[in-house]
Formats: structure tokens, C-alpha cells, sequence
């Protein structure tokens, strides 16, 4: 790629914006053990445009809090500026971008297509094409992202993306909008000495193109701890350090913090400063530490106080940086994307499949040839049995599936929702229409096994009608599973959940259904009932086998024909009704507040 297109990112005017923070705490309360744990402690410092600032700490020192708080997920008490005017955490999306430590992305996107998702459903719709492209090459170059660029995701540990490849995709999403400030939490976690190093020193050129880069770090190499500005030290949630890089050793040095000549200044201070645990030394070593700690954490408090922070009264400008478009764009782009999504993801399609053509091989080798020697109402059983065993299936098997499914759909999902890529109606009703065809497939190949091995009818209107209904049961239980699996984040939950929500519909929509169960009252809301009614009026009434009429089978069951349109509007309502419910569920979710 040229030097002209590796720079297009860096041609566009930035707003320089510094964030500076007086006083800032954050207190976690318990109500049921009446404590009050604090998390951050009159935190004062500024961030500083055109410069890259790594804030280290041991675990639970503060450092994601503190980042959090930055990026406006987390409300504490004290003054957050930005260029001197009071924080407003609602807008801070249209100015910053957030990267999470995971790297969570579609597996089956490309690089490119990760970018131009970005590019179509955050920048101005007023942009032309060719504005978009260039800013989408401008990313690509300054992230050296060409050679990865029409690389799948895949899965970790997989053929694909690198660590550091995803990384930089990862980073590349929210550098589409171009923000004046870019948030990462731990984005060297997971990657090897060289790999982080270049990460870290891509973070120093997009900071000194003008943004405010911020970033918490963990034991970084020497050589990717000298490429930050700034560093940020913290104990317990107390800054002990904040300020130039360069500086810092020397800082440390006049507290009698000397750190040898050739050892990594980040190992030295982890090890004789920020970790407050040591091994192999009494409680007499421990307790001296501790008291060391709180001396620099009174050394560096008094420091910040006797400091102003510096202040800028340069207007914030929000309008240009991210918009949301319309719904009609989101959803044809969440559609086009989803229908990718099943088709690249030929291992699940298969796996579907083939679930259906060994159900359906499994169950036709079972009620093959069942009852030929005996009567007609002998076959006819076998047929009603064959009935009971295709429908469970489809009752349960897309339920399961869209559980274990949409459990790792939705984290992503919610990284990008809460990134400001799109609502949650579009996406969620692109989910659901993906899934038709899906659905339809599956419940159509089990329905063509069944016919042509079991004893059930071989004529069209039998076919399609049996099949039309399984596959409108199927819609039902997949509707179910998107239902459970948007009520947990973790689809152990989900999965757990799940057996209680679909087994008591078998049971009363069923053959057992009829009895005076305190229970029976649910076959009348199980979708089920409604599609075993459907079935087997097709299957069973008025058909004769062995010259006998089998429809007294049906008649103990009261499945007529005068019931199948009723079914049909109420199988139908059952779907739209969980359809609602579903959207429901997974908007409360998602945007319900996050601590």
C-alpha cells in the first residue's frame, strides 16, 4: 500500500481533547453486609492529547475502573473534564472508541468486512462511496492490515486471524470514526513480546496524529514500556505516579526506589511497588511493604494536590464523529450480514443437517414396516407413533441448538450494540429471518425421510401439510431457545433452563395431555399440541389401511379437520408472540445499566 494511503487517516483534522480528573472516587457499597469496599481514591491527573498513557497496577489496584469511568460506562463522584467542560458520559461514544480486552468478532467476517460494517453503520450517511473507501484504506494502512485484509476472522487457535492481527482489527473498528480519544483495556493480553510491541507502537502513531490514547497495561517489555508517554502507577486504588515516562524512574529513585541498571522498570516496579503480596516472607516483610505503599501513595497524593490540573475551554464538537443511520440501513446490512454468517458457517449448517437426516434414518429404521402383518389400526399406531417422535424432535432440537448458538452471537452482539453500531430491533429481526430457511430445511428433510420409510401418507396434500406444520412447530421451539438464551449471558444458564421450559409442553401438549393433571392447563398454551393436532389429522383422519378406516385413532384424540385452520392462526400467534417476547428480553438485557 502507498504512504499516501497509510496517512489518509492521519489527513483528517482531529479535535485535540484532554481529559482531566479532580478528585474522582469510586465506592462499591454492600447493603447485606453493611461494608463499603473503595475501588478508587481522589484520583487527580490528566490525560493528555497526542499522547499515548499506560496505566499499570497488580489486579485490583483500580486500573479497568479507572478506565471505565474515562470511557463513561461507570459513574463516580468527582469532576471528570473534557477540555474543561463537565463530562457527559451519554455522549462520550461519539467521541471516543472503547476496545475490550477480548477481541470479541463475527469469526466468519473478514477484516474488510469488520471495517465496512464500522464505516456503513457509524459514519454520516451523507459520506459518498468513494469517501468510505478511502477511510476504510486509510485504517487498513495505518493498522497494516493489507495483508490480513480478506483474511477470515476464524476461531482462536484456528486458521485465521493472528492474536495481533485481531488486535489490530479490533482497534481498526473504532479508528473508522476517527475519534479524538481511543480507550483500550489491556490490548497486549494474549500476545507475545514482539507482537505486543507492535501493537503498543501503532497506539504511539495514532496518538501522535492528535488523539488521546489511553490504555491499561500488564507487565509490558522494556521496550514497549519506553514507548509510552505516560505512565499511570497505581496501589490499591491510590495513584502513585502520573506523569512522563522518562521520568519515572528517576521519581522513584529520590523516594530510595533505585532501579538496577538493565532491568525492566515495569518488572521493577510490579515486583518492589505495586504488588502488595510477597512470597516466601514473614508477615514482619509484608506489613513493612504495606507501610512503604502508603508512604509514596502520601508522597504522590500530596504532589497532586499542591498541582493544578491544567484546563482547556475548546468547544466539544460531537455532531460529525458517529451517527446512527437509519433502521432500514442497519437492517439490510444486519440481514446481508447474517445470511454470510450461515453460509460460511458450513460446519454448523452441516452439523444441523446431518442431525435431521439421522433422526429421520434413525426413526424410519424404527417404525419401518411396524404393524404390516397386523391390521390396519396396527399400522396406524406405528404412523401416530412415528408422528409423536418426528414432532418431539423438532420440538426440542431447534431449542437446544439456538441455545448453544446464539450464547456466543449474543457477546458479540452486545460488544456492538453498546458500541453504538445498531439497535436491537434490526439486529434481532435479521436473526430471526436468517433462521427461516434454516428451519424450513431441516424440518422438510426429517418429513421426507419419515414419509417415504414409516408408515405415514404418500401423497402431496399429506406431505406438504405434515411438513408446513413441523416446520412452523420448529419456528416455535427456535423462538423458545432465542427466548431462554437472551434471558442469561452465560449459556450454562441457558442450557440448564432450557429442559424446564420445553418438557412440560411435551408432556401436556402430548399424549398425556387429556388427564386431570393440575398441570393439564399448559397443553393449551404448548405449541406442541397445537402441531401434533395438525399432524395427525393429516396423517390419521379418514385414511384407510388394509381396507380398514384408521380415523377412530384420531377421533380418541378429537383431531379433525375443522380444527386445522384454528391451528394454523394460533401456531402462527404463538410465534409472533414469542417473537415479542423475545425482542423484549434480549432490549431489557442489554440495556439495563452495567456497573
Amino acid at each position: 500500500m502507498s504512504d499516501d494511503k497509510k496517512t489518509k487517516t492521519a489527513d483528517k483534522k482531529i479535535q485535540p481533547l484532554s481529559i482531566a480528573l479532580k478528585n474522582v472516587s469510586y465506592i462499591v457499597s454492600s447493603k447485606k453486609k453493611k461494608t463499603e469496599k473503595v475501588i478508587l481514591r481522589e484520583i487527580n491527573g490528566r490525560f493528555s492529547a497526542g499522547k499515548v498513557t499506560a496505566i499499570l497496577g497488580s489486579s485490583g489496584a483500580g486500573k479497568t475502573t479507572l478506565l471505565n469511568i474515562v470511557a463513561g460506562k461507570t459513574e463516580a463522584t468527582g469532576s471528570v473534564l473534557i477540555n474543561g467542560q463537565r463530562f457527559q458520559a451519554e455522549k462520550m461514544k461519539k467521541i471516543s472508541g472503547f476496545v475490550s480486552q477480548e477481541d470479541i468478532l463475527l469469526e466468519t467476517s473478514t477484516v474488510d468486512e469488520l471495517l465496512r460494517m464500522s464505516a456503513v453503520l457509524r459514519l454520516p450517511s451523507s459520506l459518498s462511496a468513494p469517501e468510505v473507501e478511502e477511510t476504510i484504506d486509510g485504517v487498513v494502512g495505518t493498522l497494516m492490515l493489507d495483508k490480513c485484509r480478506n483474511t477470515v476472522v476464524g476461531e482462536i487457535n484456528s486458521v485465521g486471524l493472528s492474536g495481533g492481527e485481531r488486535k489490530r482489527a479490533s482497534i481498526g473498528m473504532e479508528m473508522i470514526t476517527n475519534p479524538p480519544i481511543l480507550i483500550l483495556d489491556e490490548p497486549t493480553s494474549g500476545l507475545d513480546t514482539f507482537t505486543a510491541y507492535v501493537v503498543v507502537k501503532k497506539l504511539k502513531e495514532i496518538a501522535q496524529q492528535g488523539r488521546t490514547v489511553i490504555s491499561t497495561i500488564h507487565q509490558p517489555s522494556s521496550d514497549t514500556f519506553h514507548l509510552f508517554d505516560e505512565i499511570v502507577l497505581m496501589i490499591d486504588g491510590s495513584v502513585v505516579y502520573w506523569g512522563p515516562t522518562s521520568q519515572v524512574i528517576s521519581y522513584f529513585a529520590g523516594l530510595g526506589f533505585v532501579c538496577p541498571t538493565y532491568t525492566n522498570p515495569a518488572d521493577y516496579f510490579f515486583m518492589e511497588l505495586l504488588n502488595g503480596e510477597t512470597e516466601g516472607v514473614g508477615e514482619d516483610a509484608i506489613r513493612e511493604k504495606r507501610e512503604k505503599q502508603r508512604e509514596i501513595i502520601s508522597q504522590w497524593r500530596t504532589r497532586a494536590h499542591s498541582g493544578a490540573v491544567e484546563e482547556e475551554f475548546t468547544a466539544v464538537k460531537y455532531k460529525e464523529l458517529k451517527r446512527t443511520v437509519s433502521f432500514l440501513r442497519q437492517y439490510l446490512f444486519l440481514q446481508a450480514r447474517s445470511i454470510k454468517n450461515v453460509l460460511r458457517n458450513k460446519r454448523l449448517s452441516m452439523m444441523k443437517l446431518f442431525q435431521a437426516v439421522f433422526i429421520g434414518t434413525l426413526g424410519g429404521m424404527i417404525f419401518a414396516g411396524g404393524g404390516k402383518d397386523g391390521d390396519g389400526l396396527s399400522v396406524g399406531r406405528v404412523a401416530r407413533g412415528c408422528i409423536f417422535f418426528m414432532s418431539t424432535n423438532q420440538v426440542y432440537s431447534p431449542a437446544g441448538t439456538t441455545c448453544t448458538v446464539f450464547a456466543v452471537e449474543k457477546r458479540i452482539f452486545e460488544k456492538e450494540f453498546h458500541a453504538g453500531y445498531y439497535k436491537v430491533f434490526p439486529y434481532y429481526l435479521s436473526k430471526v429471518i436468517s433462521e427461516l430457511p434454516v428451519q424450513i430445511l431441516t424440518s422438510a428433510t426429517l418429513s421426507i425421510i419419515l414419509h417415504v420409510a414409516a408408515p405415514l401418507r404418500k401423497d402431496l396434500v399429506g406431505f406438504v401439510g405434515s411438513t408446513f406444520f413441523l416446520c412452523m412447530l420448529s419456528m416455535n421451539s427456535f423462538m423458545i431457545g432465542l427466548v431462554v438464551s437472551a434471558c442469561f449471558s452465560d449459556p450454562l444458564y441457558s442450557t440448564a433452563t432450557l429442559p424446564l421450559v420445553i418438557f412440560p409442553l411435551i408432556l401436556t401438549g402430548g399424549l398425556f395431555g387429556k388427564g386431570g393433571s393440575v398441570f393439564s392447563w399448559l397443553r393449551y398454551v404448548s405449541p406442541y399440541k397445537y402441531a401434533v393436532d395438525s399432524i395427525m389429522t393429516l396423517e390419521i383422519v379418514g385414511r384407510k389401511i388394509n381396507g380398514t378406516d384408521i380415523t377412530e385413532i384420531a377421533l380418541e384424540a378429537d383431531y379433525t379437520f375443522d380444527n386445522l385452520l384454528v391451528n394454523f392462526f394460533v401456531l402462527a400467534g404463538f410465534i409472533a408472540a414469542l417473537f415479542l417476547l423475545g425482542f423484549a428480553v434480549l432490549f431489557a438485557t442489554s440495556t439495563r445499566k452495567r456497573v
